[in-house]
Formats: structure tokens, sequence, C-alpha cells
């Protein structure tokens, strides 16, 4: 069940990231972050949900499903070099 949703998932976006123009990207702002903060977990989840598709998928894949760069690479047909900036 779970392979299958993960195939739906890149599936979508695939057809999503085709639609995506130059213009609609956003630029990334560099953020500190402190170390050992109490940020709530509802808050984090919504925040993972805000981020752009693409973002999204990489980080739910990487962190989440626990797959390597190599994989998701093969998975999305990107670059491990974009699956690890997409992560960042």
């Amino acid at each position: 069940m779970k392979r299958i949703v993960i195939n739906k998932a890149i599936d979508r976006y695939k057809k999503e990231i085709k639609k995506i123009s130059l213009e609609e990207k956003q630029t990334e702002v560099p953020i500190e972050i402190e170390e050992n903060l109490n940020i709530p977990l509802g808050q984090i989840l919504s925040s993972i949900q805000n981020l752009p598709t693409q973002y999204r998928l990489t980080f739910n894949l990487y962190v989440m499903d626990e797959y390597s760069h190599k994989e998701i690479s093969e998975m999305l047909s990107i670059s491990i070099g974009t699956s690890k900036s997409n992560l960042h």
C-alpha cells in the first residue's frame, strides 16, 4: 500500500511539474535556526505542508520514508544534486 501511494504521488508530481513556469518558482531565503527550539508538532507539520510540491515530496521521501538521494533522483527523474538541493 505504501509503495502504491508513493508511486501515485510521484506520478501526480511529474504531471504538475510540467505546469510550473520559471516565474512561479520561489527564491530561497536563508534562515538561521537555533538549536533545541521547542516547536509544536502541529506547526512543523503545517510548515511541511506549505512547502512547494517538489520540496515537500523530496523531504517526505528522504526523512519520512528514508530513501537515499540516489533512489529519490531515480523516482523523480531528477539529478542527485537536485534532490539534495530540494531537501536543503
